[in-house]
């Protein structure tokens, strides 16, 4: 009845945190079996579509921002280590564009905020749970010694582009939000590392 792209909406809205989540869900599917239409999702003045819909442009938003600003981190055993905390669950919805980007390499992707993450190798997805709680509030303490070194240069290199007398708070903060601060590199202060 949604066709393809009904139901990549009606995905996307499940993918919201939000405690409404389900009721909203079911009103949606209440109304596409009353009035069964393709284009039934294109009925705006009905709240619980009007309100999937806004939840299906915030987690395609989140989606976006999430390939954009998830930063590896090389560690001590050979693993690349992410961490996110997104506003909504999309790490079923970038596990994808990783594993075609990075198909030679391991990596973890661990969503600190809904506590699961992923991990890939030799093509293989991996569910992940638990992590070692130290490595995740504090990488730097399993940091190889090449991503030390790379931090190190990426600072520096940071520090060297920046115009003091052209910097622009409020566009950087506006193209890149200060929530995800946390996890890049270049936003942190140096980390001294005992080699």
């Amino acid at each position: 009845i949604l066709g393809k792209d009904g139901w990549r909406t009606v995905q996307l809205g499940f993918l919201m945190d939000s405690p409404e989540r389900e009721a909203v869900l079911l009103d949606v599917i209440r109304e596409t079996l009353r009035h069964p239409h393709p284009r039934v999702l294109e009925q705006h003045t009905h709240p619980a579509i009007f309100q999937l819909t806004r939840w299906q442009q915030k987690v395609s938003r989140e989606r976006h921002r999430m390939l954009a600003f998830v930063r590896f981190e090389l560690m001590d055993n050979g693993v690349y280590f992410a961490r996110i905390a997104p506003d909504c669950d999309v790490l079923p919805l970038i596990i994808g564009h990783f594993k075609r980007r990075f198909a030679d390499q391991r990596w973890l992707i661990f969503d600190a905020r809904r506590e699961y993450g992923v991990y890939f190798e030799d093509g293989s997805i991996h569910w992940v749970d638990e992590i070692d709680p130290v490595v995740l509030t504090h990488p730097s303490t399993a940091h190889s010694p090449l991503e030390i070194t790379f931090q190190r240069l990426w600072r520096t290199y940071f520090q060297s582009v920046t115009i003091p007398e052209r910097q622009n708070r409020a566009l950087q903060r506006r193209c890149m939000p200060r929530r995800y601060w946390q996890w890049l590199t270049e936003m942190q202060p140096e980390i001294r590392h005992e080699l």
